[in-house]
């Protein structure tokens, strides 16, 4: 039994042995130890008891049945680089052919479960998932992003160890044990468990192999880096501007310098530059590179709930990467800013990407709690990783806890001696692609001045256009082509009630249309975010499901999304001010975080999220004259 020889190896794994050397020295001593010299403080008491169980429970057995004394064991080993969430036991073999065949052991000592739901298992009032849920987990992380397994053709087992989880009919005990169905490889026996791991790894680990599971050497599944490149693929595929070519390759090429050159890279760009765009093919080419470990990082909920869709979709595209498509997450690439809120970490990334950089706030914050650092999220990225990479919109309003700005990055890029790149991004990709059609939009909502004399411009096959009927303008969106994306969205002009974001039956959206009919529907429906499954997450729902009567959307519901056409309702936070031009009001008992500007740009930001047609109805009938009018002048 043997401690990590290095800093490296230390954090990947807290220990390792062969099976003939398992009891030589006590496992809750030399992960200690480990544990103390990785995080600067004694582990918990009960990790400690957790060891000690584990080597009583399982390493004494394994070591007294003798037929593992030639393979290797790996404990609280570290799949994914950042993360503090280690699996248990590791086992290396080798297959008849000498290939790297690997089972991992989730360990609970577990003796009274009172029941099992929906994959969690429930302890009194404590709740954590079924082990084998979670070592299922950890084996889709090593099987997608481990060179052990892309590489060198490593296969991935894995089941739990629940030696004191005694069976009886119709107990929470038995449901763990038949959990997902009766055989499934959860395990009261440690023959039982030699068994399983020899079915598939019958022959001696190979010295080679456990090197590099201790080095951790992440090498990304081709297929997988393949579908994150889908979008820029093909004839079809969306093409980067020369612009966005030169700030990608310079995030690129930056990574792969020498591990002590760091950088800054920062990407400023209006609405519609295509910053996102750049960071996604970032994303997806660093996986096919296998230049080492990145995240995805944005505080936009909706946009990471999307993302971490997307990459799952992918995983039921490929079942055989697991025993089912539940086996297999990436989607831990994407995270919020306080993912990486250890200040005291270094360079442990080769890549993070800041997208909606503007929202960087003072101190890392989750949901509505600070996190106990006094270290700027800004300082966080910047040591963490040898290329940290800013996208931001430097006109976006924000709201009054946010501080991200060129400004504020260049300070703390030059308080840690980080050299800074600039990239400015100036072409616009929305509304189809047409410039014209984002300047009239810009036109509009005052963000530009109005050309004069006012020329008319022709901007097919782009429509705009306003209607006086609400109805009529949802049943004309119901006559689009059924494949196409289709969303009505709204601003902020209507309270969320606490309470009802979930229920679908209760209408935030409610008024009275000029034709006398109320309209009335659901806003922002919260679907919550499922750790499991992130298709069932609110991002992703509303990002592609096809029922657009259901509900209506908002600005922050659709970060990062386009649709093919939009309706868009004007609330009563629009009106008109004496000289005939747009005026934006904040309205008691709605979003009290922004004003009357982001009230503007909410406004103008919707509008360009749709690539071919824009439909408005505006609850102010003389909104919606002066609007109407300047098109028809307008527009050819």
């Amino acid at each position: 039994m043997q401690a990590p020889s290095n800093t490296s190896e230390l954090e990947a794994y807290l220990g390792w042995s062969i099976g003939a050397d398992l009891l030589s020295k006590n496992l809750e001593d030399v992960l200690s130890q480990s544990y103390s010299d990785l995080e600067g403080a004694s582990p918990k008491k009960e990790f400690i008891t957790s060891w000690e169980r584990t080597r009583k429970k399982l390493l004494e057995p394994v070591a007294a049945d003798g037929r593992l004394d030639d393979h290797a064991f790996l404990f609280e080993f570290f799949p994914i680089t950042g993360r503090k969430f280690a699996m248990d036991v590791m086992i290396l073999g080798t297959s008849s052919l000498g290939y790297p065949r690997i089972t991992i052991v989730e360990v609970k000592m577990w003796d009274r479960v009172t029941k099992v739901k929906g994959g969690y298992c429930y302890l009194g009032t404590k709740e954590e998932r079924h082990p084998l849920d979670q070592a299922k987990f950890y084996a889709s992380n090593i099987t997608l992003m481990h060179s052990i397994c892309t590489q060198q053709g490593g296969v991935v087992n894995s089941c739990s160890f629940v030696p004191l989880t005694t069976p009886k009919t119709g107990t929470g005990n038995q449901k763990l044990l038949n959990y997902p169905e009766k055989g499934s490889p959860n395990f009261l026996t440690v023959t039982d468990l030699i068994d399983y791991h020899l079915s598939h790894a019958p022959n001696e680990y190979q010295n080679d192999h456990l090197k590099l599971l201790k080095s951790r050497k992440l090498h990304t599944s081709p297929s997988l880096a393949a579908f994150a490149l889908l979008p820029f693929s093909g004839a079809s595929g969306i093409g980067l501007s020369t612009e966005q070519e030169k700030a990608a390759n310079a995030i690129l090429s930056s990574c792969k310098t020498k591990r002590d050159n760091k950088r800054v890279i920062i990407v400023n760009g209006g609405p519609g530059t295509g910053k996102s765009v750049i960071a996604l093919k970032v994303f997806g080419e660093m996986m096919k590179a296998h230049i080492g470990a990145f995240r995805y990082l944005t505080n936009s909920a909706n946009f990471r709930d999307d993302l971490k869709g997307m990459l799952f979709t992918y995983m039921y595209s490929h079942p055989t990467l697991g025993s089912s498509p539940d086996d297999s997450r990436v989607d831990y690439l994407v995270e919020k800013f306080s993912a990486i809120w250890q200040g005291t970490k270094k360079n442990e990334y080769k890549l993070l990407i800041a997208d909606e950089a503007q929202s960087l706030e003072l101190r890392h914050k989750d949901g509505n709690m600070y996190k106990q650092t006094l270290t700027p999220p800004v300082i966080d990225i910047i040591q963490q990783a040898q290329v940290s990479a800013f996208f931001l919109d430097p006109n976006q309003a924000k709201k009054k806890n946010m501080f991200g700005s060129t400004e504020h990055i260049i300070t703390a890029a030059k308080l840690l001696g980080v050299e800074v790149l600039e990239f400015e991004l100036h072409e616009q990709f929305r509304c189809g692609g047409r410039d014209d059609v984002v300047k009239i939009v810009e036109e509009i909502y005052g963000h530009r001045a109005k050309p004069s004399p006012i020329n008319k411009v022709e901007i097919n096959p782009f429509k705009i256009n306003v209607f006086d009927c609400i109805h009529d303008l949802e049943l004309a969106l119901t006559k689009l082509p059924k494949a196409d994306s289709t969303r009505i969205i709204a601003g902020f002009a209507w309270p969320w009630k606490k309470g009802e974001q979930k229920n679908p039956d209760y209408f935030d959206v409610s008024f009275t249309c000029r034709c006398g009919k109320i309209f009335e529907r659901s806003w922002n429906i919260d679907y919550g975010t499922d750790s499991v499954d992130p298709r069932k997450s609110n991002g992703f729902i509303h990002a592609t499901k096809t029922d657009f009567q259901s509900d209506i959307l908002s600005i922050h519901t659709t970060q990062g999304i386009e649709f093919d056409n939009v309706g868009l309702i004007l609330g009563k936070d629009v009106s008109l001010d004496s000289a005939g031009n747009l005026r934006y009001s904040l309205l008691k008992g709605t979003d009290n975080n922004v004003d009357e500007k982001t009230i503007a740009n909410n406004y103008r930001t919707i509008s360009t999220r749709s690539r071919a047609l824009l439909f408005i109805y505006a609850l102010d009938n003389a909104v919606s004259n002066q609007i109407n009018n300047y098109l028809n002048q307008r527009v050819v």
